[in-house]
This record gives C-alpha cells, sequence and structure tokens, in this order.
C-alpha cells in the first residue's frame, strides 16, 4: 500500500482488523522524525456525511507515539471530537476542512499547531469554474 493512497482492498482490510495494514513503506514514513503523513492514509475519506473521526484520531495517534510530527489534510473532512494525544503535532491543511470537529488540547499538551486550515460547521462547496 502506498502511505498516499491506500487501495480499497487496504482499507477493508484495515477496517476488518480495527486499523490499517500499513506497509514498510508507510512504517518507514511514520517512524522518520518529523513524518508527514495524509489522513487518507489512515482512511479518511473527503465525502459528505462520512465520520472520519477514528481514521483522523488513529493518525494523530500514530504521530503522537513517534514524537510527533505534521498531518495533512486536503480536502473537507467530517468528524466529531479529536483528542491531542502528544507532543509537536501540527494538522495542515491543503485546501483542507475538518467540518463539525471539536479539537480537545489537554493540559500539558506542548508544540500543537494548525496551519491552513479551515473549521467549519458545513461542508464546503468548491466553486464552479468558469
Amino acid at each position: 500500500m502506498d502511505i498516499a493512497s491506500p487501495t480499497r482492498r487496504d482499507l477493508v482490510r484495515g477496517a476488518a482488523t480495527g486499523g490499517l495494514v500499513l506497509s514498510g513503506a508507510a512504517l518507514a514514513q511514520l517512524a522518520a522524525p518529523g513524518a508527514v503523513v495524509s489522513v487518507r492514509s489512515f482512511g479518511a475519506v473527503a465525502q459528505p456525511g462520512r465520520d472520519n473521526s477514528r481514521a483522523i484520531q488513529r493518525a494523530m495517534d500514530a504521530l503522537a507515539a513517534r514524537g510527533g510530527g505534521v498531518l495533512e489534510i486536503d480536502g473537507a473532512f467530517e468528524c466529531g471530537i479529536l483528542t491531542v494525544s502528544g507532543d509537536n503535532l501540527t494538522l495542515r491543511g491543503i485546501n483542507g476542512a475538518l467540518v463539525n470537529a471539536r479539537i480537545v488540547v489537554p493540559e500539558g499538551r506542548s508544540n500543537f499547531r494548525i496551519d491552513n486550515l479551515t473549521m467549519s460547521t458545513s461542508v464546503p462547496i468548491p466553486k464552479a469554474m468558469p
């Protein structure tokens, strides 16, 4: 599985086992200091009506377990409550939005950032091209 684009089989296998099965390349990228991963690598799908809370939380937890990194959010992902579970974490939007998200930052967490990310209560509608 490519970390940037899991196949449907990877997602089904991951759902059946309670989490995604990451390839050696994906694990190596996560193990690197200052890792940069996409929420899509953990099963998040930018689709209206889909709750991505578990996938995004898994991604945040995986980065926290490695000492931090950057979680790229490239699309509009609906989710609920997310808890920052480690230090040195950045949520970076790439034309990204978290819809209906509530982010909990427990006392004692340090170096948590949100960069270029829209927080919204409705799904952004892309503008039509002229």
